[in-house]
């Protein structure tokens, strides 16, 4: 059995599954998720919606009810087992929910700020029109922060934060956790990690927040 993101991101995987002979079966997890967000309208990478489902842990929720779920179809004298590790991981979700919601509440609205650099894929180059555009965009709004992503180079959002004055010092887990024994090497890691760097973006470095406390 394989677990597959959906909404495009993996499209690839049954060219995989097929290559390796296997007839696993492919569960698409973001098939049900409850929160949507608007995707690419073009490019490689297009879709009707936004595929980073997993970063609203109400969504990791329902994937891990789905993975139960085909889990317990597929090995039912393990049930019990799918269903116990299921539900003390959703109590988890829900605390990881709670915490990041209360980190964000403890920022006012009008400095929840930042700056996304424009790009169709993760491999493709934002033209130089785009980018004096969104600096000028950061200087206007008075954005605070600009945050790189782990996976990525973080030259671009570098020479924009030298030109606009603002901070690219605090990293966002996006596509990928973090390696082992990094603040992002889980999933409720990452998104505590990423919860904590926007507080401190949006404050100026000012303070953090855990959203385990």
């Amino acid at each position: 059995m394989i677990f597959a993101s959906g909404d495009n991101l993996d499209a690839w995987i049954g060219e995989i599954v097929s290559d390796s002979g296997s007839d696993a079966k492919v569960v698409d997890l973001g098939a049900e998720v409850p929160v949507r967000l608007p995707g690419e309208s073009s490019g490689e990478e297009a879709s009707k919606y936004d595929p980073h489902w997993w970063h609203d842990p109400r969504n990791a929720e329902a994937a891990v009810r789905e993975i139960e779920r085909a889990l317990a179809a597929a090995d039912p004298a393990h049930r019990p087992a799918f269903e116990r590790n299921a539900r003390a991981y959703l109590a988890k979700l829900r605390a990881l929910d709670r915490g990041i919601a209360r980190c964000i509440d403890s920022v006012p609205p009008t400095r929840r700020k930042l700056a996304v650099i424009p790009s169709q894929t993760t491999q493709a180059q934002a033209s130089a029109q785009d980018l004096s555009e969104l600096a000028k965009t950061i200087e206007a709004e008075d954005v605070q922060a600009i945050f790189p992503e782990s996976s990525l180079s973080s030259k671009v959002a570098d020479a924009i934060a030298d030109q606009t004055g603002a901070s690219a010092e605090y990293t966002l887990y996006g596509d990928t956790l973090g390696p082992e024994g990094s603040s992002g090497d889980t999933y409720i890691g990452m998104e505590e990690a990423n919860a904590d760097a926007m507080v401190r973006g949006f404050t100026g470095g000012e303070r953090g927040c855990n959203p385990s406390d």
